[in-house]
């Protein structure tokens, strides 16, 4: 079974563009869609939709965005949202980690198993919370916003490789998680 969200789930987490995407996925679906009808995020990623600004202004949108779809994960966070949004996270992390320094690479990768050890209930959250905190403070500040650098570059060159493999990774695990 994959993560589904409905349109009540958007409206109680304020989703934007709400009205242009209700309009889009029945549009989409080519029929109605109950407001508490469970949708695929499959689905709401292959999705088409266009946004009308308050002048009228259309503005178009090929498919939802990575960052839509990560956002999305909060809507059904208790039903496997969670487990995707760690892995997703944990994947771009190991991406970037080649710019980390050597030296710094063991405790990074030590927080990453850490977070993924917890989602999957072995690895208690005073752990992870400690293991952030070593790798916060064995990591230099370059290393951290060399890595954030490279991903925001990813997220703001909407063709780059390494963002397509993030949204692939995604993409991926929402269509294989099981609530």
């Amino acid at each position: 079974m994959t993560l589904s969200i409905s349109v009540a789930e958007l409206h109680a987490h304020n989703a934007c563009h709400l009205a242009d995407r209700e309009r889009a996925i029945r549009a989409h679906l080519g029929r109605e869609v109950g407001d508490n009808e469970p949708i695929p995020l499959t689905t709401w990623a292959q999705c088409p939709w266009v946004e009308i600004d308050e002048y009228g202004v259309e503005t178009h949108h090929g498919e939802h965005s990575t960052e839509d779809l990560l956002w999305a994960l909060r809507c059904c966070w208790h039903r496997g949202g969670r487990k995707v949004g760690v892995e997703v996270a944990c994947r771009a992390a190991e991406r970037v980690l080649h710019l980390a320094r050597e030296e710094h690479r063991r405790v990074l990768r030590t927080a990453i198993a850490a977070a993924r050890g917890h989602v999957a209930g072995d690895v208690s959250c005073e752990a992870v919370v400690a293991a952030r905190a070593d790798a916060w403070a064995d990591a230099c500040a370059a290393s951290y916003a060399n890595a954030c650098a490279a991903l925001w570059a990813a997220a703001s060159t909407g063709g780059d490789a390494e963002w397509a493999a993030i949204r692939s990774d995604l993409l991926s695990a929402v269509s294989k998680a099981v609530p």
